[in-house]
C-alpha cells in the first residue's frame, strides 16, 4: 500500500455499536408459537480496507458487494458475553423501557461484563478469527429465562496497531424471520493506525570497505506487520552483485528464536535467496522482528572503488513491497617506480611485498587474500608471499585491500640500483585506486655508485702514470739509484 493510504484507516466496515436488528424495542416475553430456531449462529467478519466503502447495507442478513474489497484479518479474538439478565433488568428498571439507551450503557468499555456474567451464572465464549477472517459463534441460545437473549461482543485480543473495534450489543431475534436459517453475519468496525511492515538491512561490523575474501556480515531485520493475518503471502528476496558470493548458509530467527517451520526457502544460490513465510504461523508474531543473518565475500579480481550492491525486498501480500540495500567496495593502490634524481626515468623489475599494520605479509589464497608472519630478513625469505613487480613503464598496483594503513617492502631492486631497505608506508582509502590511474604513488630508487679503479700492482702506493710512461718510469728509477750511491760514498768518507 502507498504511504498515503497507510495513514488512512484500514478498517472493517460493520454494524453500529448498538445492534437492535428487529426495531427500537424488544419484547420482554417470548411467543410460544414462534417458529424461530432455538439456537442461532452469529458470525463476526474481521475485514481491512485500503479505502472505506460507503452506502453499505449491513443488516446482519446478507453481505453488501462493497464489502468484498475488504481483506479478511485473522488472529483477532472476540469474546461473547451472555448479558441477557442484566440487560432486561435494566430495561425493566427504566421508566421509558428504552432498549437503545440500555444498549449504549452495555456497549461502553467501562461496562463490567465479567461481573454481569458472574452474577447471572451466565456463559462466555471466545473465538479467534481464522480462514476468511471469521469468528463463528455457533449454537447461541435464542432465548434465556423467558426473554430473547442479549449478547455483548468484545474484541479481547488483537495485534498492536490494530485498534480494537467498538463493542457490539446484539439483541435477538434481530432480523431473523420465521422459518429462516438461524445465522446473523456482522462486520465489526476497526482501523489500523500503525504496525506496518518495515525492513532494515545492515552490515553488523559497521564497515563498507573489505578485502578480497574477507567475510562481510549482513543482517536483515523485518518487522512482521500488525495486519499479517490479513495477508495472503509474506515473502523476502535478497539479490547481491555478481562479484559477491555467499559464505555458508542462512540463520533465520523471529523474536530472537529459531524460525524453523515458519518459512521455506524457494531459491538459494551463491548470490541470492528467497524465503516464503507461512502467514498463518506468523500471526502470533505480529509486530515482532524477523532477523536473517549471513556472510558474503568479495570475489578475487573485483575492480576496486566500484559499489557492490546487495538488495533486499519484502513482499507483504499485494501491498507495496519494501526495499533496503547495503553497499560495499574494495580498495587498492597504484604505484610507479622511478629514478630518485630523474623521475622521468621509469624503472622496471623492482620486486615488492605488502605488509599490514600488524606486521604480517600478504599471500594469495584460493578465495582471496591471506596474511602470514615472516621470520628473519624478508628480502631473503619472501618465497610464497604475493609480490608486486614494476613493469617497463615503472607501474605496479595492489587491489582488493580493505581501507587502512600498509607498507611496501622492497625485496629486489631494479638492475643498476640499490635496494631500498626502508619500508614505504601507504594508505588505502576509497577512490584512490581510481584517481591513481592519473597520479600513481611515486616510489624511488638510488643508482648504485660506480666503484673507484683498483691499482695494477699491490704494494705500490700512489698512482703510477699510465700514458707515455715507460721513459718517466726509468728516470725515476735512475734517480733512486743515484741517491743510493751518494749515500754510500758519504758513509765511506766518514770511516776514512
Amino acid at each position: 500500500m502507498t504511504k498515503l493510504i497507510k495513514h488512512l484507516f484500514s478498517a472493517a466496515l460493520g454494524l453500529l455499536v448498538l445492534i437492535g436488528l428487529s426495531g427500537t424495542t424488544q419484547p420482554t416475553t417470548v411467543n410460544a408459537a414462534s417458529k424461530l430456531p432455538d439456537n442461532v449462529e452469529i458470525v463476526l467478519h474481521k475485514l481491512l480496507f485500503t479505502e472505506l466503502p460507503s452506502n453499505v447495507i449491513n443488516d446482519g442478513t446478507h453481505r453488501d458487494l462493497a464489502l468484498e474489497a475488504g481483506k479478511p484479518l485473522n488472529g483477532v479474538t472476540f469474546t461473547a458475553y451472555d448479558v441477557t439478565d442484566d440487560f432486561w433488568q435494566r430495561v425493566d428498571a427504566d421508566a421509558t423501557h428504552d432498549v437503545e439507551a440500555v444498549q449504549q450503557i452495555i456497549a461502553q468499555d467501562s461496562y463490567d461484563a465479567d461481573a454481569a456474567v458472574k452474577k447471572a451464572a451466565a456463559k462466555t465464549w471466545s473465538v479467534t478469527t481464522a480462514g476468511k477472517g471469521e469468528a463463528a459463534f455457533a449454537n447461541l441460545p435464542l432465548r434465556e429465562h423467558g426473554h430473547y437473549a442479549v449478547y455483548l461482543f468484545k474484541e479481547t485480543n488483537q495485534p498492536e496497531g490494530i485498534t480494537a473495534s467498538q463493542n457490539l450489543v446484539v439483541v435477538l431475534p434481530g432480523n431473523l424471520a420465521d422459518e429462516t436459517p438461524g445465522r446473523i453475519d456482522l462486520f465489526p468496525k476497526n482501523k489500523m493506525d500503525h504496525g506496518y511492515s518495515e525492513i532494515e538491512k545492515t552490515i553488523t561490523n559497521n564497515r563498507t570497505n573489505f578485502g578480497y575474501g574477507e567475510p562481510i556480515p549482513y543482517q536483515i531485520a523485518v518487522k512482521v506487520p500488525a495486519n499479517i493475518g490479513a495477508l495472503t503471502s509474506f515473502k523476502l528476496t535478497d539479490t547481491a552483485d555478481r562479484h559477491l558470493e555467499r559464505i555458508g548458509g542462512l540463520t533465520v530467527k523471529v523474536d530472537g528464536q529459531s524460525a524453523k517451520g515458519l518459512y521455506s526457502t524457494t531459491r538459494s544460490d551463491s548470490n541470492s535467496f528467497s524465503l516464503a513465510f507461512d502467514v498463518a504461523k506468523l500471526i502470533p508474531f505480529a509486530n515482532k522482528t524477523i532477523t536473517v543473518t549471513y556472510q558474503m565475500r568479495i570475489k578475487a579480481g573485483t575492480t576496486p572503488d566500484v559499489p557492490l550492491v546487495n538488495n533486499t525486498v519484502i513482499y507483504p501480500g499485494d501491498d507495496d513491497p519494501e526495499t533496503d540495500t547495503a553497499v560495499v567496495i574494495t580498495g587498492g593502490k597504484r604505484f610507479i617506480k622511478v629514478d630518485a634524481k630523474a623521475h622521468s626515468a621509469k624503472l622496471q623489475g623492482a620486486v615488492f611485498v605488502v605488509r599490514n599494520a600488524a606486521g604480517a605479509y600478504l599471500t594469495a589464497g584460493q578465495d582471496g587474500w591471506n596474511w602470514q608472519t615472516v621470520r628473519g630478513d624478508v628480502a631473503r625469505n619472501y618465497a610464497g608471499l604475493h609480490t608486486l613487480v614494476s613493469a617497463k613503464d615503472g607501474r605496479f598496483a595492489i587491489t582488493g585491500l580493505k581501507a587502512g594503513a600498509y607498507q611496501l617492502v622492497e625485496v629486489k631492486a631494479p638492475a643498476g640500483y640499490d635496494r631500498s631497505t626502508k619500508a614505504i608506508p601507504f594508505a588505502v582509502v576509497a577512490g584512490e585506486y581510481t584517481r591513481g590511474q592519473a597520479s600513481p604513488y611515486t616510489v624511488v630508487n638510488v643508482k648504485t655508485p660506480t666503484p673507484p679503479h683498483e691499482p695494477n700492482e699491490p704494494g705500490i702506493i700512489g698512482h703510477l702514470p699510465q700514458t707515455g710512461g715507460e721513459w718517466a718510469a726509468w728516470l725515476s728509477i735512475m734517480g733512486l739509484i743515484l741517491i743510493g750511491l751518494v749515500a754510500a760514498i758519504r758513509v765511506k768518507t766518514k770511516k776514512a
